[in-house]
């Protein structure tokens, strides 16, 4: 029989569908903060997310089910199996971060955090122009699951949608015009808005540099703002 560990806020009905998958497994559900290296000893499998190192000399384990996205942060630690399957949660996130960066991009073109502001301290102000997403030529790069639900949303404001991916292609339905990455910098330029919706790894490191992101940069929440143009981070 092997036994997984199983991390997370499950619900009573989600834990007796795990647990009646098969008479093979032995599921045991503890929260994140409770899961322990000796713990993860007797285990073959795990789903969740616990600190890298902990994964380390853990040679029984065979597949860890993250909850994240990403996995840049196990990629990096030097000491886990190269034998670990490692599987994350890829296409969980797309219409909720996509439904954040709207939020997000609808309160930096309306001013809102100023007005918000202005509403606690009892004060009435015009805090100036506002801008509105309708028209303007919206850069997505990453066109994965996150990059696309956010396309989808923004078609409704009635947006130009330009997407950057590692590699041409067809262009998918939710964008106008698609460019591999060597013309991400002429596209930066042309963008009124820019959406970067990429995964932690080695080629998207310093993929923006200084001088494409550095002119009058503030920051706000998970966002920034160069000059006239939010630029998204997800």
């Amino acid at each position: 029989m092997k036994q997984i560990i199983i991390s997370g806020p499950f619900r009573e009905n989600e834990q007796k569908a795990c647990c009646n998958l098969s008479p093979d497994l032995k599921c045991k559900f503890v929260k994140p903060q409770e899961v322990t290296a000796q713990m993860l000893s007797t285990a073959q499998a795990l789903i969740g997310n616990v600190p890298p190192f902990m994964l380390a000399d853990q040679p029984q384990l065979e597949w860890v089910q993250l909850t994240s996205s990403g996995a840049d942060k196990y990629v990096h630690e030097k000491n886990i199996s190269k034998d670990l399957i490692i599987t994350t949660a890829t296409g969980s996130y797309g219409v909720g971060i996509a439904e954040y960066m709207v939020a997000m991009l609808l309160s930096m073109m309306k001013k809102i955090p100023d007005y918000l502001d202005n509403q606690k301290n009892g004060v009435w102000a015009d805090e100036g122009v506002v801008t509105t997403p309708y028209g303007k030529r919206v850069l997505i790069v990453g066109t994965g699951d996150i990059g696309l639900e956010f396309a989808k949303r923004m078609r409704a404001f009635g947006c130009k949608l330009v997407g950057i991916r590692r590699r041409n292609g067809i262009c998918p339905e939710e964008l106008d015009e698609v460019y591999s990455t060597e013309f991400l910098k002429e596209q930066l330029a042309l963008a009124d808005v820019v959406a970067v919706c990429l995964p932690g790894t080695k080629s998207t490191f310093h993929l923006f540099d200084e001088e494409m992101l550095s002119d009058h940069t503030t920051y706000y929440s998970r966002t920034y703002h160069r000059e006239n143009i939010p630029v998204l981070l997800t």
